[in-house]
């Protein structure tokens, strides 16, 4: 506590850092863009690669959150919205009570999960639709691979347009998945 109080200025640090902002140039934006593209990018694998286990897994259930998304696409946006008010409605009252604070995290890995299944449908859904050769003989897991790259490459649109896009596609996703209660129920 006692002794000698030594301040280092801002400016001496951070000049030396290689994609610092100083308030000119453009080497800031060039490495924050690089970084947002090597994070998306490794975000977009990560969900291929479970899309493609949870197709493997529960290809019905998958199937059924496809057709929900095509026969109810409203109803499954406006559901997922509902969704999470409820979810940041419960967030808010489980903080409130010291008991409650532990089982946020498990209700905010829970609609991770169930919007990673539904953006697993979702990811099928577009890559179906995608232009190209041999449409018709796409197999799911293809169809999977292709909509995560497309939608990966959408979330890079700038101004965070290309998230705007992405997040009524995961709203959608989630309403899908409470619909068709987790794919066991197909519309009719």
């Amino acid at each position: 506590v006692n002794g000698d109080h030594v301040q280092v200025g801002q400016g001496s640090i951070s000049r030396n850092l290689p994609f610092a902002h100083h308030g000119r140039g453009h080497h800031a934006g060039i490495g924050q863009w690089l970084g947002h593209f090597v994070k998306t990018i490794a975000l977009g694998f990560v969900m291929a690669l479970l899309g493609v286990v949870i197709a493997a897994l529960a290809p019905s259930r998958v199937r059924a959150i496809i057709s929900t998304a095509k026969k109810r696409p409203g109803m499954s946006f406006f559901s997922g919205v509902l969704a999470y008010a409820v979810i940041i409605t419960a967030t808010l009252l489980l903080m409130v009570t010291l008991i409650g604070i532990p089982l946020i995290p498990l209700l905010w890995l829970a609609v991770l999960l169930a919007t990673i299944f539904g953006m697993t449908g979702m990811a099928c859904m577009v890559g179906e639709v995608l232009p190209g050769k041999a449409r018709s003989q796409r197999t799911a897991l293809r169809c999977i691979i292709l909509g995560t790259l497309f939608m990966t490459v959408i979330s890079l649109i700038p101004f965070g347009l290309g998230w705007v896009l992405i997040g009524v596609l995961s709203t959608v996703a989630l309403g899908t998945v409470i619909i068709s209660r987790v794919g066991a129920v197909s519309p009719q």
